[in-house]
């Protein structure tokens, strides 16, 4: 819907509305691993995934605004995977954990998939 404007070719209104949504995702981003982070800190049982998530706000503190200062480099694609990947993966490790320890502490619970 908003294409990425080609390095070295004029601006155009999708163009900016692709690098104001992405902005916006990569704040929210930030935001939430800091607030997750916060949230399972305040409980004994899940101060791992709370240091985990610290983490990934570290890596992405540091890795996203390399990625914003690359654009239009070599390199960007790069920078652009390991920001967003380091963000799938805390997503999917956090969720994994969560769901294991609940069927843990709870061997009657029935995690199943929406269809």
């Amino acid at each position: 819907m908003f294409p990425q404007d080609s390095t070295g070719t004029a601006g155009t209104p999708a163009g900016t509305g692709h690098l104001v949504l992405a902005g916006i995702s990569a704040v929210l981003s930030v935001v939430s691993t800091v607030l997750i982070g916060v949230a399972l800190r305040r409980t004994g049982r899940w101060r791992s995934l709370s240091t985990a998530s610290f983490a990934v706000t570290a890596l992405l503190l540091i890795v996203g605004p390399v990625a914003a200062a690359s654009a239009g480099g070599p390199h960007m694609g790069l920078w652009e995977r390991l920001t967003i990947g380091s963000f799938l993966a805390w997503v999917a490790g956090v969720s994994t954990v969560v769901l294991t320890r609940v069927a843990r502490l709870d061997p009657g619970t029935k995690v199943r998939m929406l269809r």
